[in-house]
């Protein structure tokens, strides 16, 4: 077991969406957000290097997707829905 990790507060808006996903770390800069969509493939991958980091899912055919989210030191997977 790990002691010193500590889980990052990730959260996402709007979800669902038709548009655009908004993801913001509470604590550490997000590195990168990959869209897999329910068979495992990556759809989208944005790179950023701040707290807020937007991703366009316009593109995106209407289902449900999950984001993985990484930091320096975490990574989390959400679940999203686009409508």
């Amino acid at each position: 077991a790990t002691t010193t990790f500590a889980s990052n507060n990730f959260r996402v808006y709007p979800n669902p969406t038709a548009n655009n996903w908004n993801f913001v770390s509470a604590k550490n800069a997000i590195t990168s957000v990959q869209i897999v969509d329910v068979l495992g493939k990556v759809v989208l991958t944005v790179n950023g290097s701040s707290n807020e980091v937007k991703v366009n899912a316009s593109s995106l055919n209407t289902g449900i997707y999950f984001a993985k989210i990484a930091t320096a030191n975490a990574t989390e997977t959400i679940k999203l829905v686009k409508n």
